[in-house]
């Protein structure tokens, strides 16, 4: 049975844990979870606040932008005064007065975001930039939510032993997630060259270049399958009705060549229509669906709110 002392204990760890997990994944200032007003009450809560986010130990490689943090430190001194405590933590004070102001213009370069996994599994840290919309001429500089929900569902589904393909990798959030949590081997394939660039970095940046291939891909152009693959992914693939014709050709082409692989896309249903397009031309290709609508797990892993709802598909040959 455990005792107040240890309940108490384990309230502080998982608090901490989840707001380390939310500030390193970059989660927006107004819509993080802030521990409740009586841990951020007291003065050894916040020390550890201090040493958990912004010690001056944490790896260089994974410190957030400092006008991410400045806006941090601000919500949070604020969440602290509203909780009535005796006295706010000095270090806390003394860095929030030494950051730059927030309102200075937001970064255009790629910064570390974390993706906190877990227990056993490592932290992943992508190089990304978070505020990029599709400006830039292509999205697979960010990682979107269905990426996350698609990276949550291979924790709970861990391909253990397998070889995996993912089509439209992007940042590679899903790939390095399916190898950390004991696929044999991942491709991570993208059809931009500049993207897959970025993946190779990343998939070194976390020491996982045993482990994780990347190649350009183009789909339904290149006539190879990858040896006895197990198990095909895509996040976020199905947003441009042009691009979903050689996005559903690459599919066919993939379990004709291999009936035994499974097929599981994460899809985020922004426009209806277009979603449909995908339907109607599985159903052209003689592809079976069988769709289902994500939802979060209890408790957290990645910290995000779906903009719009996320399915989770699996594609298949129809039976003849």
């Amino acid at each position: 049975m455990a005792t107040p002392q240890s309940t108490r204990e384990e309230e502080e760890a998982a608090a901490l844990h989840a707001l380390t997990s939310q500030y390193r994944q970059l989660v927006p200032p107004q819509t993080l979870h802030f521990p409740p007003p009586h841990l951020l009450s007291q003065e050894h809560f916040q020390d550890a606040i201090y040493h958990a986010l912004f010690s001056p130990s944490t790896s260089p490689d994974t410190i957030p932008p400092q006008r991410y943090t400045a806006r941090v430190l601000k919500a949070l001194v604020a969440e602290i005064e509203a909780s009535n405590p005796d006295e706010i933590n000095s270090s806390l004070l003394s860095l929030y007065s030494t950051f730059p102001s927030s309102s200075a213009p937001p970064p255009t370069s790629r910064v570390p975001v974390t993706y906190t996994l877990p227990a056993p599994y490592p932290s992943i840290t992508l190089h990304e930039t978070p505020s990029l919309i599709s400006g830039l001429g292509t999205t697979g500089l960010r990682t979107w939510e269905a990426a996350l929900a698609l990276s949550e569902y291979l924790l709970l589904h861990p391909p253990h032993g397998q070889r995996v393909l993912e089509l439209g990798a992007g940042t590679g959030v899903v790939a390095l997630v399916a190898a950390r949590c004991g696929a044999e081997d991942v491709l991570a394939t993208d059809g931009d060259e500049g993207v897959c660039d970025v993946l190779r970095e990343n998939v070194g940046r976390n020491g996982l270049g045993g482990r994780v291939r990347v190649e350009q891909r183009q789909w339904g152009g290149k006539r190879d399958v990858p040896e006895d693959v197990q198990l095909v992914v895509g996040a976020d693939v199905t947003y441009d009705a042009e691009a979903i014709l050689w996005l559903v050709a690459e599919l066919s082409f993939l379990l004709q060549e291999n009936r035994e692989c499974k097929v599981i896309i994460a899809a985020t249903i922004r426009n209806e229509d277009t979603f449909q397009v995908f339907r109607d031309s599985c159903a052209e290709a003689k592809l079976a669906l069988v769709e289902s609508v994500y939802t979060l797990p209890e408790p957290r892993v990645f910290w995000y709110v779906p903009r719009a709802e996320i399915r989770l598909v699996e594609v298949s040959m129809m039976e003849k």
